[in-house]
């Protein structure tokens, strides 16, 4: 039986109406790393910037078979070499907005501690004589990680007790297997993935403390409409806070 033109639209349109629809985010957390001596965060904690994460550290992660442009806003592609940015969009545009969004769910769920922002960091320690080592450690953290001297001299300069060093990390990946518009109805699937990292350095022991990561991905359809970078962010960065250890004094009865 030949379907004529009418009823030909009317499937198109109602195949296109059951497509529709906004994607789902699915988010995780977990803890990498913890130190045997540390059970609690107190006292005040140094964030630094928000930066993208070193190419063998995102190798380390699910890499993608194939990378795309995210439909997203100021998307950013990973080859499993390096992470790359539209024509228009950059890194210091994304990752300022990460810094902002997870100074901000800091601030909000991490009780009882005090976080000194990037930029007061940067201030701080600029006026003092340990700023051209820091300045390295910014240049060099993501390949060498961090020098334990600097970082028990950081603890005198900043009075702080903790160094918070977070990554970016963002993935796209399609599954373009189809043959053709007609047959990959349905099919034809793009994942974008939020992960940011985190180390929390212990600075008067000049060691390593604490590691983590939160997730935010969401899986997008031909018809979806896909999540925005900052909503997949805060999702990232909320899980990111609760996988830290608990914070603040310990309750007295």
């Amino acid at each position: 039986m030949k379907l004529n033109r009418t009823a030909l639209a009317v499937l198109l349109l109602a195949a296109l109406a059951l497509g529709c629809g906004t994607a789902g985010i699915a988010t995780s957390s977990r803890e990498s790393y913890r130190g045997d001596r540390l059970e609690r965060i107190e006292g005040r904690v140094a964030l630094l910037p928000v930066t993208e994460a070193d190419a063998r550290t995102i190798g380390s992660l699910d890499a993608p078979s194939r990378a795309i442009s995210a439909p997203y806003s100021d998307p950013i592609i990973d080859r499993g070499e390096s992470v790359r940015f539209n024509a228009g969009t950059g890194p210091d545009r994304v990752n300022h907005v990460a810094s902002d969004i997870l100074l901000e769910k800091l601030r909000a769920m991490a009780r009882g501690i005090e976080v000194i922002p990037p930029r007061r960091l940067e201030s701080v320690v600029g006026r003092s004589a340990a700023r051209a080592a820091f300045l390295e450690l910014r240049r060099t953290y993501r390949h060498l990680g961090a020098d334990p001297g600097l970082l028990r001299r950081l603890a005198g300069v900043t009075g702080c007790r903790y160094l918070l060093v977070p990554q970016l990390v963002v993935i796209s990946n399609v599954n373009d297997s189809h043959r053709s518009f007609v047959w990959s109805f349905g099919k034809r699937t793009s994942s974008y993935s939020v992960i940011l990292l985190g180390d929390l350095w212990d600075l008067s022991a000049g060691e390593l403390a604490w590691s983590g990561r939160g997730v935010a991905s969401t899986r997008v359809g031909t018809y979806e409409a896909p999540a925005f970078f900052d909503d997949l962010a805060a999702l990232a960065a909320e899980e990111f806070v609760r996988a830290l250890p608990a914070t603040g004094p310990r309750a007295t009865k």
